[in-house]
């Protein structure tokens, strides 16, 4: 077995950054088959963007991505491939001071296009019911949106 992850981030400016990833894992038998169960390449695109505080809101904050899964090839036995798949993402986060506590309050929303996609490493993947004539497959999940507030806090000796 073998992989690559490599990650980039370039920051023009204080406010702005952007990051990309790339992960790949091979895994062969010494008689030259792939091994099973080995996920899809992977690439990652994010814009992440910090503004500067205002009023009661800390240090806000708002980041686009695009998480790609390739089609994978490199089949191991008795797997079958599938189609590679774009989500996007947004986030939207900042800290409120509330008296002499920290808030972190933040919104996510994944797969905002709402795509129906089957990932690889999927262990429903193959799974299909027929109802009326129809076939459903289990998908993962479609557009997820996350409300966190989260508290900090500190242990002190």
């Amino acid at each position: 077995m073998r992989g690559l992850e490599a990650d980039v981030t370039i920051k023009p400016a204080g406010w702005i950054s952007f990051r990309e990833t790339y992960s790949t894992v091979f895994g062969k038998l010494t008689d030259g088959t792939y091994l099973p169960l080995i996920p899809a390449d992977k690439i990652s695109s994010n814009v992440h963007i910090e503004l500067t505080s205002w009023k009661s809101f800390r240090s806000p904050y708002f980041e686009i991505s695009a998480d790609a899964s390739l089609r994978k090839t490199r089949l191991g036995e008795n797997e079958t491939s599938l189609p590679g798949y774009v989500l996007f993402n947004a986030f939207i986060g900042f800290d409120l001071r509330f008296e002499s506590q920290l808030l972190n309050v933040s919104i996510a929303c994944n797969n905002i296009l709402n795509k129906v996609y089957i990932d690889f490493m999927s262990r429903l993947k193959n799974f299909t019911v027929t109802y009326n004539d129809e076939i459903f497959h289990a998908n993962n999940m479609g557009r997820n949106i996350v409300f966190a507030v989260k508290i900090p806090f500190k242990l002190s000796y």
